[in-house]
């Protein structure tokens, strides 16, 4: 989240775990009209793999954006 309380992203298990073979999705953006819902196996995701993404991978994706990297659903 940034500072004043808007989501940057969220990696979404809806309170639980999601099994292995589950789908996950990715919440882009502060919640509301502008925000994105990218499914695992989105196009805009550039390949990148929600379902094997391990919590390092997450912390290493708020570190990215931190740095001012670009993250896997930006555009090329």
């Amino acid at each position: 989240m940034e500072a004043d309380q808007t989501r940057i992203f969220r990696l979404d298990s809806h309170g639980g775990e999601v099994p292995y073979d589950g789908k996950c999705h990715v919440h882009i953006g502060p919640e509301g009209p502008k925000e994105k819902i990218l499914e695992d196996d989105d196009s805009r995701l550039h390949g990148y793999r929600l379902s094997e993404i391990t919590f390092l991978d997450a912390f290493k994706l708020a570190h990215q954006y931190l740095k001012g990297k670009k993250m896997p659903w930006d555009s090329k």
